[in-house]
């Protein structure tokens, strides 16, 4: 079994649960290939945050559905964290800082509301910070509809 079979198992096998509290993962290494090697899914998307690029957004069609914002259209970082309800966002931005500063990947389950009269749902947000000369320059992963 491949470390992206390992990783799809998990995400459907977990599904019933919550990570309400996020769950911190002090090796990154143990996600970011099966991120990197996971096919395209209707409902799981892939996303990256460029930190050096004052957080540019890179995200696949299925993050743009999910969010409800146009598939292509620019999305800044400040309009999409505006989607996610008050109490994961608080947590949401709380793990990514601690991402940046300790290196770890974490998993969090998270309310959004989209735009445009979407039904507000739940997500499980896949994050990883990615190194450079000893610096972290960006966050990716992946957001899969539950």
């Amino acid at each position: 079994m491949t470390s992206s079979e390992i990783l799809h198992d998990w995400l459907l096998s977990e599904k019933p649960f919550r990570f309400a509290g996020g769950h911190v993962f002090a090796s990154p290494a143990c996600l970011s290939s099966a991120i990197d090697n996971m096919s395209p899914d209707a409902k799981i998307g892939r996303w990256e945050c460029d930190l050096l690029q004052v957080d540019r957004l890179t995200w696949s069609e299925a993050v743009y559905d999910m969010f409800g914002f146009q598939r292509g259209q620019s999305v800044q970082r400040e309009e999409a964290v505006a989607r996610y309800r008050d109490s994961s966002r608080e947590l949401m931005e709380r793990l990514r800082d601690y991402a940046i500063r300790q290196r770890h990947a974490f998993v969090l389950d998270a309310g959004i509301d989209p735009g445009g009269g979407g039904m507000p749902r739940w997500m499980r947000l896949i994050t990883i910070p990615i190194e450079s000369d000893g610096n972290i320059v960006a966050l990716k992963g992946l957001k899969v509809w539950l």
